[in-house]
């Protein structure tokens, strides 16, 4: 029985406020609500259906909406056949049709392959629905035919073949886009703020290619814009573009429109011009970062002559009303948090792109795309370009992030900056002076950094130079809080480039232009402590940073709050350095207590950098696994706001693993050398750090060829930097050194001199690298081979691990690699009280293994290898023999190379032993896998593969163990091992 007309009424009106909702579905989501539709309502879907059709007539704006639902009340198509028809398994051209992908209002889209033989591709291909066949969609089809073969982009689905069907309809096939829509992308991933920018810069860049080509889209929305799984954005279906022209409306119907995207004055009939595209860009971007649309109320209802398109409410408050779901996709706390996050610089891009009035929008999407990679870089955007004092304060914003101690120089003195001018906008002069510092500070660092967190290239000493004798000559006496931050910036950046002697000269100068004036936010004073903690000048350090906490301990604003933290961790950094690491581990914690994990940006990048210190920290303490949880926190909290931040994060995550002693995963090491050159560009030297740690993760693998490749390229790099006198060029070269370095050669050693020389000058004495320099040169002292050891070397090294130990031991510190070496060093010497000596301190060693290292660690195994060949030496070697079998079993199969320098000489000792009890087979076939195991793993040309080799020739000639130039570390068991063989030989 046919529906009452009272019913037929409501099913129309109902058809008709889900209309837009529809329309803005992609394919696969429509095709669900027609599924489900046909099953509950099937009166609701034919109504629909002849609503969407109406809209795909030639001009849908001649006739209102409710007298077109009333027309056509004809029955729909079966669902199946609005999707694929029936082409599956046909071919047009030489393509196989293969299964239906994509259904619009003027066509269907299949997966096809290539089927004749020649070569396999995969496409894209369309043909127009015949059931819908009209002139106008027909010419709609061709066009878009036309429009792809003129279009060659990256960001566009390029035209690849085309041709007439035996139907006589026409057909082209794309090239294949295997990805989703931008916003099921962005939301299934939690893209921050920041990577959904980027989509819309890509699909700006996508849409102003097509409009310099004459082509305008039309129809931009989600499902328009896929993203493959690599963030690659592709721009699709311009299936009602029309070319640039000045009738376009005349001469290109609207079929089936996205009401959400389309602007007011296209709903209302007006001409398309590039404008229409440029709101549709705009409602995209309300779409991707406030979860919302510019104007609700329009769409369909904007037909109707009592509703008249009013200003779009801003995009941040659009996001303040979003959902707690929404806000997390986004990165954000909250909706409160990201409606914060959008005011200011993008609540005016978006407000410009979709301005109700054409002439107020973006020029084109060239100059939209260009603003907000403006806001990428954290430039002004020319959105505010009229707003007095906007350029300034974007412009000391900007570059406060990209300097500093931690490659965020800039950014302190901006937001510094811009606090005072924004207190002091009253006082013209000094927001001319401001001004004046902004021009000066743009003309010659800005010049050498490229904007934005994200990509922050080395600004040199030279440049520096430059801008503080401009800073000199400017007329600053009376703006004495701009001209003190300035110099207090030029300080933090000539400490970056490793001058630690002038950044004091110029941090005390900035002291004394304050004359006793206010330190707002103690800005100037937390350079001069950090400098004063660089110099060890720590007690200094520890009074001023208490004094600033007093000060800051009653007031509980944001502000006050992230200072006290930052100041807390200078006295953190300082009370370590006088010892008291328990105390500053207390003081860290505090630090950290003080600052809302969930607040904002500001508040977790802070977070994020009290985490690494901490971290830092436990890992000189060898709490290993509280380090890496810290660092591992610092990376979740900085990877969607700040991803410099986060790498910092991830280096320190793998600075726990070297010092731990354990295995690294190379992908992890390769991962941020990538990421190193992607945000930071491959000449920065912090990718040169990254590179260096590559290196060390490789050495640990057992590859030294490329180990000793990518340490090199690490180490250039950093030279280039900071020069030859920077504590970070001591540290590459040291980690080279070692990464070089053999048994049969003292080559390396005066690379190591002048790294701690290095550190000695700009670090001090006491500094954990100066204590791990001065380790390195002691443990390669005794690694020598006896036959290159020379008079006063044993003696340098037993003074150096003690110094080492002593100094560690005053700061409540372990010195575990000190004392295990020691041991070793003892033993090898040999003499009855060294062997003693040596077995003392190697069962302080067995007891760091129960304290902080796994048994399995690079550590634990050689305690074990130290402790088996002190007693061979001592007298016991069926006990070593055993101690020695069983280290090998455990190293067998594990990578390395210092893995294999122990089983190098398990072996070794194992075939000494077997000699000297008369079990001569046994012997070779322990050299012989020696040998082996060695060419296998380190290659023919390692020190221990010869020294096998020796070993192994010379026991088969001779029939005893001997090396011809006494270069193996074996050598002081020699004397007894061939003793007792030749008692055998007695017997």
């Amino acid at each position: 029985m046919p529906p009452s007309p009272s019913a037929a009424i409501r099913t129309k009106l109902r058809a008709l406020a889900l209309f837009d909702r529809y329309t803005d579905l992609g394919e696969a989501a429509r095709a669900g609500m027609r599924d489900s539709l046909t099953h509950s309502d099937p009166e609701l879907l034919t109504a629909l259906l002849a609503l969407v059709a109406a809209a795909a007539a030639p001009s849908p704006l001649d006739t209102p909406a409710l007298e077109t639902v009333a027309r056509r009340e004809q029955p729909a198509p079966p669902a199946d056949e609005a999707v694929c028809e029936t082409r599956i398994g046909t071919r047009l051209g030489p393509w196989r049709i293969h299964r239906a992908i994509a259904d619009g209002g003027m066509g269907t889209v299949y997966e096809a392959y290539r089927d004749d033989g020649e070569y396999q591709k995969r496409v894209a291909l369309k043909c127009v629905r015949s059931r819908l066949i009209s002139p106008a969609l027909m010419n709609a089809f061709l066009a878009e035919r036309s429009h792809l073969a003129a279009l060659d982009h990256p960001g566009i689905a390029d035209l690849l073949d085309g041709g007439i069907g035996s139907d006589g309809q026409p057909w082209f096939a794309m090239r294949y886009v295997d990805g989703v829509a931008v916003d099921l992308w962005c939301d299934t991933r939690g893209a921050a703020l920041r990577a959904r920018v980027e989509l819309l810069k890509q699909a700006c860049d996508a849409v102003a290619y097509a409009h310099s080509r004459g082509v305008l889209h039309r129809d931009l929305k989600p499902s328009n814009l896929l993203v493959a799984d690599d963030g690659r954005l592709q721009l699709v279906d311009f299936g009602i573009s029309a070319a640039l022209g000045p009738n376009i409306a005349a001469d290109h119907p609207q079929i089936a429109l996205s009401r959400a995207y389309a602007a007011p004055e296209v709903m209302a009939g007006a001409a398309y011009g590039p404008t229409g595209d440029i709101y549709a860009l705009g409602a995209l971007m309300y779409r991707l970062l406030g979860a919302g649309a510019p104007a609700p109320e329009w769409g369909i209802w904007s037909m109707l002559p009592a509703m008249r398109p009013k200003e779009p409410d801003a995009l941040s408050a659009n996001a303040a009303r979003a959902t707690q779901e929404q806000a997390r996709q986004r990165a954000a706390a909250d909706p409160e948090d990201l409606s914060r996050r959008l005011s200011g610089d993008l609540d005016a891009i978006a407000a410009k792109a979709v301005a109700v009035d054409p002439e107020r929008r973006y020029a084109s999407a060239r100059a939209l795309g260009d603003d907000l990679q403006r806001w990428l870089d954290g430039r002004a955007v020319e959105a505010r370009s009229g707003e007095r004092y906007y350029r300034v304060r974007r412009f000391l914003r900007r570059h406060r992030l990209t300097m500093g101690l931690v490659a965020m120089l800039l950014l302190a003195l901006a937001s510094s900056l811009g606090v005072m001018l924004h207190q002091q906008r009253r006082m013209a002069s000094e927001a001319q002076a401001s001004e004046a510092v902004g021009r000066l500070f743009a003309s010659t660092l800005g010049n050498a950094t490229l904007s934005g967190i994200g990509a922050t290239p080395f600004s040199s000493r030279e440049l520096l130079g430059k801008t503080e004798q401009e800073l000199n000559q400017m007329p600053l006496a009376e703006h004495a809080e701009l001209h003190a931050r300035s110099l207090a910036a030029l300080a933090r950046g000539y400490a970056v480039v490793g001058d630690y002697g002038h950044a004091q000269e110029l941090a005390e100068r900035a002291q004394a232009v304050l004359q006793g004036q206010a330190d707002r936010d103690g800005y100037v004073a937390a350079t001069q402590l950090a400098l004063l903690n660089t110099h060890a000048q720590h007690a200094q350090a520890q009074a001023l940073a208490r004094r600033w906490i007093g000060q800051l301990q009653d007031r509980d604003d944001p502000r006050s709050r992230r200072a006290r933290s930052g100041f807390e961790a200078q006295l953190a950094t300082a009370q370590w350095g006088q010892g008291d690491p328990y105390g500053a581990l207390r003081t860290i914690d505090a630090a950290l207590a003080h600052i809302p994990e969930h607040g904002a940006t500001t508040d977790r990048e802070l977070l994020a950098e009290l985490l690494i210190l901490r971290s830092s920290f436990r890992t000189l303490l060898l709490r290993f696994q509280q380090a890496r949880d810290d660092a591992s926190r610092a990376i979740l909290l900085a990877d969607p706001i700040n991803p410099v931040l986060a790498d910092d994060a991830r280096e320190r995550l793998l600075l726990v693993s070297f010092a731990a002693s354990s295995t690294v995963d190379i992908a992890v090491a390769q991962r941020l050398v990538d990421s190193r050159h992607r945000t930071l560009g491959e000449r920065h030297p912090k990718t040169g750090l990254a590179w260096i740690y590559l290196g060390q993760a490789q050495l640990l693998s057992g590859n030294q060829v490329d180990a000793q490749e990518q340490t090199l390229t690490g180490e250039r790099l950093i030279e280039a930097s900071y020069g030859r006198d920077h504590p970070t060029y001591a540290y590459a070269i040291i980690t080279g050194s070692n990464i070089r370095s053999s048994n049969d050669a003292r080559d390396n050693l005066a690379v190591l001199r002048r790294g701690l020389a290095i550190y000695q000058a700009t670090l001090g004495p006491t500094h954990p690298q100066t204590l791990q320099a001065k380790y390195r040169i002691a443990a390669r002292l005794g690694d020598l081979a006896p036959s290159l050891q020379r008079p006063g070397d044993f003696e340098e090294l037993i003074g150096l691990f003690e110094d080492n130990i002593r100094i560690k031991r005053a700061g409540h510190l372990p010195a575990p690699w000190e004392e295990l070496y020691l041991g070793r060093a003892l033993t090898r010497k040999g003499g009855a009280a060294n062997l003693e000596a040596g077995a003392s301190w190697l069962r302080v060693s067995q007891e760091n293994v129960r304290r902080y290292f796994a048994p399995d660690d690079l550590y634990g195994m050689f305690t074990r290898n130290s402790v088996a060949e002190s007693r061979y030496l001592r007298g016991d070697p069926a006990g070593a023999d055993r101690d020695f079998a069983l280290i090998r079993e455990q190293l067998r199969g594990k990578p390395g190379f210092a893995n294999q320098v122990m089983t190098h000489y398990a072996l070794l000792y194992r075939a000494a032993y077997a000699h000297q009890t008369c079990r001569r087979a046994e012997a070779e076939r322990l050299l012989t896998e020696a040998y082996d195991t060695d060419l296998g793993v380190t290659g023919a040309h390692s020190f221990i593969t010869r020294d096998a080799l020796a070993y192994l020739e010379h026991f088969r000639r001779h029939g005893n163990l001997h090396n011809d130039d006494s270069s193996s570390l074996l050598y002081p068991a020699l004397a007894p091992a061939n003793a007792g063989a030749e008692r055998c030989q007695g017997r």
